[in-house]
């Protein structure tokens, strides 16, 4: 993978500020039609208050894939971050989007989701965070609308010399409504996430610091087709200019 972002930023008032935030990124895999180009724009509208802040921004995202597969997404997303103690923050965001799929039409429709976030500082060094999350897909065909919750538990870690961690968990699930082709019954969907982050705040090569990042993935479905496991690795090398 090899992608580029950035940002410009323009304050408005004491408190208030514009931010355009842009980026661009190509992933290759060893099977052609999974490869996949992703260009993203963004612009977000900031106000402080006297615990935080909140934010409202409209996006736009293309994914281009071989074999008529590429889609877009439109959408605008509106979050809040209030600090509740000196250890303890609270962050929300509300998201609606239409998902555009130009060759195939059956995928096509609205997404919404509201995600809740609490962080607490253990120690200056390290931080856990408990989220929840609710969503509501709503494509055209019916045996694809669904409805998921999810709860998720990470950790932070900066320890000394330099190493940074972070580790999480993830448990959710996705109720469908319509029955699903060739069955009498919707489809329901448990699944499970772990993941992994590992880098190191004084390891540079030429000016990019590299980080290791892994994720193990379960999904257990009443559909066979969608019973499966999968884990991936991914290395990154990123760099500020």
């Amino acid at each position: 993978m090899l992608g580029f972002s950035g940002y410009a930023r323009h304050p408005l008032s004491a408190g208030q500020r514009v931010v355009l935030n842009w980026g661009i990124s190509a992933t290759r895999y060893e099977t052609d039609n999974l490869n996949n180009l992703d260009t993203n724009l963004a612009l977000v509208y900031e106000r402080a208050t006297r615990t935080g802040r909140w934010f409202l921004s409209p996006y736009y995202r293309k994914t281009s894939r071989p074999e008529n597969a590429s889609h877009r997404l439109q959408g605008l997303r509106l979050g809040m971050n209030s600090r509740l103690t000196v250890q303890d923050q609270l962050n929300f965001t509300l998201l609606r989007e239409r998902r555009i799929f130009p060759n195939h039409l059956h995928l096509e429709g609205p997404f919404a989701s509201v995600l809740l976030n609490l962080s607490h500082q253990l120690s200056p060094s390290q931080s856990i965070q408990l989220g929840l999350g609710v969503e509501r897909s709503s494509p055209q065909s019916e045996h694809l609308r669904y409805v998921g919750t999810k709860v998720s538990l990470s950790t932070k870690q900066d320890w000394q010399g330099g190493l940074q961690t972070s580790f999480g968990l993830e448990l959710g699930q996705h109720d469908f409504v319509g029955n699903y082709p060739l069955t009498n019954s919707p489809r329901a969907d448990d699944f499970s996430r772990l993941n992994a982050t590992l880098q190191h705040a004084r390891v540079e090569f030429f000016g990019y610091r590299p980080s290791l990042s892994c994720l193990h993935h379960i999904n257990r479905s009443n559909v066979v087709f969608y019973d499966y496991k999968v884990t991936e690795c991914r290395i990154t090398v990123s760099r500020n200019f």
